[in-house]
Parts: C-alpha cells; sequence; structure tokens
C-alpha cells in the first residue's frame, strides 16, 4: 500500500508558505506549526482550512526537529505509508514531488533523498559547507550512500522510521535533517538518492 501525505513544518514563514502552499494542491497535507506567534498561527489556520489539510500544532518554538516527529506520528496515526517533508519557505522546487512519489511507489521501504543541483549563482560557503557536512557523513556511515545530508526534501516510509520517531532526536533543530538519515542508514535502510 501506498498512501502518501506531505509534511510541511513552518515557522516565521506563514507569509512565504502561503505563497507556495497552491504547488502542495492534490495532496494530503499535513502543515506543523511550530510554536509560531499569533498572527502567523491564524495564517495556517485559514490555510489549512482552505486546502483541507491538517494542522498540528505545538505550543513553542521546538526546532524543525521536533516538529518532523510530530508530523510523522501524525501520520503514522492517520494511516499514510509514507511523508514527503518539504521546507515552508518555498525553496524546494514542488515540481519535483511527482518524482519522488513516483520512486517512493517503486521503492516503498526506500528514503527517497534529496540531492541538490546548484547552479553557479550558489555561493562558495553553501557549496563548501555542504562538502564538509556530507564528508563527514561518509564518515559516520562508512559509505557514500547519501548523497546530501542536509537537504530538507525527502520522502520517508514512516513504517521503517517509526522506530526512530518514537526514540526521539539528539538534534531539535536544522541538524535533525543530517541526524535522522544517518541512524536510518545505520538501521539499513535503504537510500536512493534523487537530483533536484
Amino acid at each position: 500500500m501506498f498512501k502518501p501525505c506531505i509534511i510541511v513544518p513552518v515557522y516565521k514563514h506563514a507569509a512565504q508558505f502561503a505563497a507556495f502552499i497552491p504547488q502542495l494542491k492534490g495532496y494530503d497535507l499535513i502543515i506543523v506549526d511550530d510554536g509560531n506567534d499569533a498572527a502567523q498561527k491564524a495564517v495556517l489556520k485559514e490555510l489549512a482550512a482552505q486546502y483541507e489539510a491538517e494542522l498540528v500544532s505545538l505550543t513553542t518554538n521546538s526546532g524543525k526537529g521536533v516538529a518532523m516527529l510530530r508530523g510523522f506520528a501524525h501520520a503514522l496515526n492517520a494511516g499514510y505509508s509514507h511523508a514527503l517533508q518539504i521546507d515552508a519557505d518555498g525553496q524546494h522546487d514542488a515540481g519535483d514531488i511527482p518524482k519522488f512519489m513516483e520512486l517512493g511507489a517503486a521503492n516503498p521501504g526506500c528514503i527517497i533523498n534529496g540531492n541538490p543541483v546548484y547552479d553557479d549563482s550558489v555561493p562558495a560557503s553553501r557549496r563548501n559547507g555542504r562538502k564538509i557536512t556530507n564528508f563527514w557523513v561518509c564518515i559516520e556511515t562508512l559509505s557514500r550512500d547519501i548523497g546530501d545530508a542536509m537537504c530538507g526534501f525527502r520522502l520517508y516510509p514512516l513504517k521503517e522510521i517509526a522506530p526512530l520517531v518514537q526514540k526521539g532526536l539528539r538534534f531539535k533543530r536544522m541538524a535533525s535533517d543530517i541526524e535522522l538519515i544517518v541512524r536510518a542508514h545505520w538501521r539499513k535502510i535503504k537510500i536512493i538518492n534523487l537530483g533536484t
């Protein structure tokens, strides 16, 4: 069974998300409000109603890692088989979502991991920082299986990552993306890298 949803953690990006959310139309959507202020909460509540999305709210800002784990737990309880993680600020190419879904349906036990493709405009600091991080991820996993450990555009098989969701993560904020995929690799979950 392949029953996917999209999970979007949102903190201080309600306006950007409002511009981006039309690209997610047609998918089951879970919005995780990561402890936003009242004005942003109101925008997210309105978007959830307009796009028939489920809204999961955290009372305080807890970090992307905590928000994603709450979203995963919600998706598991709702009976979804897979969850696509995408950022709320519109930095990911939503046009690639069908590619993630197609690969996920064909490889249901695998993580489909976004592997960023940059043009020449990317700042050297960003490119080099990723290279350094990914080098250390290769050391941690003793492999090159993870094309990019920092990209927050991924399709997760929920049954396979459920033990990680229950256990929780050490890192609560942006480093959670790295921790989650490294721990998944340690659990022998196969990773398929997809250029995006």
